[in-house]
């Protein structure tokens, strides 16, 4: 009995073995093995870059080095520095006219640094470049005197149609500014053209006018009329007669023609201003101006006047006149109708 006891109990052992080793089992195959991290593309580039920034410091630490001979210490040479740029290359001189109030009202000088960086500029008054104005042949002021280094300014090429070289200067051409106010030294001739007010008045008013201008009729009808009644006996009317185109030619001679009867200011008074300058309108104001009709005809016809509006018109080209109305009041050139203060501040200046 106690043999049968003892086998029991070691088979009962058994059993409580293996249902321990039954029950172990399960945990051992629970247990995972965690996977090694793996490295994103992001991440590789990432790296290769930083160690590629890295060797090229390296080889950059070590060039030096590299290129130093034997035995002597290696050395990092310096930065290089810039070629200094010359503050300017080429110098303007203005001359002004102190007496012409007018001629400096412009902001020709900020235009020209614009265009020219690379230029200095100097003003200077007439009295103190009297040798200057005559061996360049200035004709009117304020004057821009550009010195010889303008050629080598990065515009010169673009504007150089707008200078006249004097020796080692460039002078820029009245031509290129024409609207600008300017003072001439010699005004536009006078004789032998129709004119109101004393030949020995203190100023002398010289208008360039087309027969179609409607802005010349209405300065000629007010400055007349304004000069007669505030300046009686200091001030001469002018008149010069300049066709803007083909069209206005036969109505220039016509009044041409008309003066050299006594009759302009009558026949002028009449055409000036008015689109219709046909023919038949021209001799239709002749006849009512009382004009001798067949010396009339013979004159438009000839060559004798129409040289004389040539040579006006070949004189306004000189003066750099492009537009009507232009006057000139001794000598002083205003392009368009000045205003009535204006002009008064001028007359005035000029005859203090």
């Amino acid at each position: 009995m106690a043999k049968k006891k003892a086998t029991k109990k070691k088979a009962t052992a058994k059993k409580a073995v293996k249902k321990k080793t039954a029950v172990e089992k399960p945990a051992e195959q629970a247990v995972k093995v965690e996977p090694k991290p793996r490295i994103t593309k992001r991440q590789a580039y990432a790296i290769a870059a930083f160690v590629a920034i890295a060797i090229a410091a390296l080889v950059w630490l070590s060039f030096p080095q590299v290129l130093a001979p034997a035995g002597e210490p290696p050395s990092i040479a310096p930065a290089p520095t810039a070629t200094p740029v010359p503050a300017s290359i080429t110098t303007l001189t203005i001359i002004n006219d102190p007496t012409c109030g007018v001629c400096g009202e412009n902001n020709l000088p900020e235009v020209m640094a614009m265009v020219f960086s690379e230029i200095e500029i100097t003003e200077v008054d007439a009295a103190d470049a009297q040798g200057l104005i005559e061996s360049l042949n200035i004709k009117a002021l304020p004057a821009y005197v550009f010195s010889e280094g303008i050629t080598q300014t990065a515009n010169f090429t673009n504007t150089q149609a707008s200078f006249r070289q004097e020796g080692d200067y460039y002078v820029l051409d009245e031509r290129a500014v024409p609207d600008l106010p300017a003072r001439y030294f010699k005004p536009p001739a006078e004789a032998g053209e129709p004119s109101k007010g004393s030949n020995s008045a203190g100023v002398t008013i010289i208008e360039f006018t087309d027969p179609t201008c409607g802005a010349c009729r209405i300065f000629y009808q007010n400055t007349t009329s304004m000069l007669e009644n505030e300046y009686p006996e200091d001030v001469r009317f002018v008149f010069k007669t300049m066709p803007i185109s083909e069209y206005t030619l036969p109505a220039t001679l016509a009044m041409e023609c008309a003066f050299r009867q006594g009759k302009f200011w009558t026949y002028t008074y009449e055409l000036y201003g008015g689109r219709n300058v046909s023919t038949a309108r021209l001799a239709e104001v002749a006849a009512a101006a009382g004009l001798n009709m067949e010396a009339f005809q013979a004159c438009v016809a000839g060559d004798d006047a129409l040289n004389e509006i040539l040579g006006d018109q070949a004189e306004a080209m000189e003066y750099a006149v492009v537009a009507t109305p232009t006057i000139f009041i001794n000598g002083i050139k205003l392009t368009g109708i000045p205003p009535e203060e204006t002009l008064k501040e001028i007359i005035d200046a000029e005859l203090a």
